[in-house]
């Protein structure tokens, strides 16, 4: 489990979390909808991706044709 997870919804402000594992539990935890793309790092990531303590995380809409 990663502790110390700065996560940030475009435009709103950041919020730590603890004792989460992957992004798609984060996103459980949050209760955030798939339509938001997640990131760690600014790279993007998926739902499996694993969560190190002090991680950087952000979500944002999805946008068509990436613009």
């Amino acid at each position: 489990m990663a502790n110390h997870i700065q996560v940030q919804i475009c435009g709103g402000e950041s919020k730590e979390y603890n004792d989460v594992a992957t992004i798609g539990e984060l996103r459980t935890k949050m209760g955030l909808a798939k339509d938001q793309v997640a990131t760690i790092k600014g790279e993007p990531a998926d739902e499996t991706d694993k969560l190190r303590d002090y991680d950087v995380v952000g979500f944002a809409k999805a946008t068509a044709g990436g613009r």
